[in-house]
């Protein structure tokens, strides 16, 4: 964990909205406390297109504790599988949502960006 931490201006960490998931989220939260690691923020992904609203909850119980959560999320779109399969980007792919899941990642990286740059990872 310290490997992954160390000079890093942020950790981003990716997590699926499910309890598994969530539960292995404080296991990797406790040992970045452990050595002193506040610079991250979690990404939630793979989360189910709307009308659903599976990202919701543990979006705002994660808030609720203090864990820094992107407001981005990744949503599950089938783009994604067919862009890992054909070994392309996502934006590459013919897929009527995959324009829609590039662009939720170009999101991420302009939140990402905002955070290193602008306000210097604040801190949690």
């Amino acid at each position: 964990m310290h490997a992954l931490a160390e000079g890093r201006d942020l950790l981003v960490i990716p997590v699926t909205p499910d309890a598994l998931s969530l539960d292995a989220l404080f296991l990797i939260l406790d040992a970045l406390e452990d050595i002193g690691s506040i610079r991250f923020r979690v990404l939630l992904t793979i989360i189910r297109p709307r009308p659903s609203r599976d990202g919701e909850e543990p979006c705002t119980k994660l808030e609720d504790v203090g864990v820094p959560v992107l407001k981005t999320s990744i949503r599950r779109f089938v783009g994604f599988q067919k862009a890992a399969f054909q070994g392309v980007p996502v934006y590459e792919v013919n897929d009527p949502n995959a324009q829609e899941g590039w662009e939720e990642y170009q999101q991420v990286g302009r939140e990402l960006l905002y955070e290193v740059t602008d306000k210097s990872v604040r801190q949690m």
